[in-house]
C-alpha cells in the first residue's frame, strides 16, 4: 500500500493537489494547491497543513469553551445593544435632519434666510 500512496502523492504533486491527512481518524481532504504551494517544497506543505489543522483544532476549543461559560451569550447580547443604540441613533439623526430642513425651508419663505446665515458665519 506504501508505493501505491506515493505514487498517488506524485500524481497529486503534478496536478497541483495535496492530501491533508487528518490525525483523528477521518478521511483525507484533498485541496487545490495554491500557485505559491506549487513553488515550495511538499514537506512545507505538509507543515504548514499540520499548523492549519492544530490552529482550527485551537479555535473549536476555545468557541466550545467560550459557549460553556456564557462568554458567547454576553458577546451576542452586547451586540445586539449596539445594533439597537446604532439604529436608535439613526432614526434620531432623521429626525433632527427633517426638523432641520422644515426650518430651512420656514426661513425661506419667510424671508428670513439670509439673516441667519449671516448669523452662522459670525459664529
Amino acid at each position: 500500500a506504501l508505493p501505491e500512496k506515493k505514487a498517488q502523492e506524485k500524481v497529486d504533486a503534478e496536478v497541483g493537489y495535496v492530501t491533508e491527512h487528518e490525525e483523528d481518524g477521518q478521511q483525507p481532504a484533498r485541496r487545490k494547491l495554491s500557485l505559491g504551494d506549487r513553488r515550495r517544497k511538499p514537506e512545507d506543505c505538509a507543515a504548514d497543513a499540520k499548523a492549519r489543522r492544530q490552529k482550527r483544532g485551537r479555535l473549536s476549543k476555545s468557541l466550545l469553551k467560550a459557549n460553556r461559560t456564557g462568554e458567547l451569550e454576553a458577546l451576542l447580547q452586547n451586540l445586539r445593544t449596539e445594533e439597537q443604540d446604532m439604529a436608535r441613533s439613526a432614526s434620531e439623526l432623521k429626525a433632527l435632519k427633517k426638523k432641520f430642513k422644515d426650518a430651512m425651508l420656514t426661513a425661506h419663505r419667510s424671508g428670513r434666510l439670509p439673516s441667519m446665515a449671516g448669523e452662522l458665519a459670525r459664529e
